[in-house]
């Protein structure tokens, strides 16, 4: 559906409201407002199983635009996953809606944890476990997420290997983000160095052979004080 005349002033209006118009002097990042409200407008009116009318569109659009260049692709992309999880269109529209101010690599953090976290073939959560799973290390997390969002699939990789760990599987995601989330006080990776450290410590060869309970306790504690600690 075009966009009517009449909602050129409101565009417009976007426009100059925008970042965009600040003084010259002030740096400010790109910001394609007018692009991201008609974006936004277009998907909520068509949105799956529950498009929404322009009055009730209008208003939320104008909100996800103010997010500023990518606002309209980080709500869209974190709605769709939400609602084919099962989650109320109320409930998935207001938990996106906070992505559109966020980064990228937040809104990514979010996805690949969430999608881990419900997937049947990986973690198999319920649908609030991993909501909240996913917004531990995206909209509660303070540190760089896009490192995050390599420390939780490294070592929920480690832990889903199989071996020892097969007991472990139900508690793999809460480890890995647990371990993830300490990440966000220090620079650099921490799951990596957590692997790391769980292989020697477990190791008989070159460690001092500690079964795994015992070296993921140590491990998780070590990685506390940072990956150079480990």
């Amino acid at each position: 559906m075009p966009i009517p005349v009449s909602m050129v002033g409101v565009i417009l209006g976007l426009v100059l409201a925008s970042p965009a118009f600040a003084a010259p002097d002030t740096e400010i990042p790109s910001c394609l407002v007018a692009r991201e409200y008609i974006t936004s407008l277009e998907y909520l009116r068509g949105r799956e199983e529950s498009p929404l009318v322009d009055q009730t569109a209008r208003p939320i659009a104008e909100k996800i635009s103010s997010g500023c260049t990518g606002a309209a692709a980080r709500f869209i992309r974190v709605d769709k996953i939400l609602v084919r999880a099962g989650l109320t269109l109320k409930d998935a529209l207001d938990l996106a809606i906070q992505f559109a101010p966020k980064s990228d690599a937040e809104t990514d953090a979010f996805i690949t944890v969430f999608t881990h976290a419900f997937s049947e073939n990986s973690l198999d959560l319920d649908l609030p476990q991993s909501i909240a799973m996913a917004k531990s290390l995206s909209l509660d997390f303070q540190g760089d997420h896009a490192v995050a969002r390599e420390d939780f699939a490294q070592v929920l990789d480690y832990c889903l290997s199989g071996g020892d760990f097969d007991k472990m599987r139900p508690t793999c995601g809460v480890l890995a983000a647990r371990i993830a989330g300490k990440g966000q006080r220090f620079d650099g990776g921490v799951g990596w160095p957590f692997v790391k450290s769980v292989q020697f410590l477990r190791s008989e060869n070159q460690g001092p052979g500690l079964n795994l309970s015992d070296a993921l306790t140590l491990s998780e504690e070590l990685i506390g004080h940072g990956p150079l600690a480990v």
